[in-house]
């Protein structure tokens, strides 16, 4: 009866451990399955002081006031670069092919190692953020995440 009782209890070890290892390989996979791109979230930026609230949120230091405001209608097609930069920062860039939405943009006055005029881009519709780049313009220049450099 002893040498019985024991094969179950090692019967049901085996199954627990099996069990056990199932559930945290399904936790592992689904962890890497919503890694893909970031969540999207609601960012409001339809005040001035909510767009420059974010920017410094981001470790950005920019001038109070946009050096452009304008509204455009983005083309239906977006470019497949550019919506690429919006996908991986987690805005909904993309969604809004064909809609007029207002780019602000600011003068960054703390960019790192860059001695020329750098500003940063927001991109509004209804009074949420949709998108935006860090740019410097010129033959050197660049366009980047709005992530501060590391």
């Amino acid at each position: 009866m002893l040498i019985v009782h024991i094969k179950s209890i090692r019967r049901l070890a085996v199954l627990g451990g099996g069990a056990a290892l199932l559930v945290v390989l399904l936790v592992v996979l689904a962890g890497c399955l919503g890694k893909g791109t970031p969540e999207q979230q609601e960012i409001p930026a339809g005040t001035n002081e909510e767009r420059l609230s974010y920017l410094t949120g981001l470790g950005w230091q920019a001038e109070e006031q946009p050096v452009e405001t304008l509204s455009l209608e983005l083309p239906q097609d977006l470019p497949g670069e550019y919506t690429a930069l919006q996908e991986r920062q987690g805005f909904p860039f993309s969604q809004f092919g064909g809609r007029v939405v207002s780019r602000y943009t600011y003068t960054v006055t703390n960019y790192p190692d860059c001695p020329g005029q750098v500003q940063a881009n927001l991109y509004v519709c209804d009074g949420l953020l949709i998108g935006g780049d860090v740019t410097a313009p010129g033959q050197d220049g660049f366009v980047r995440e709005l992530a501060f450099p590391e």
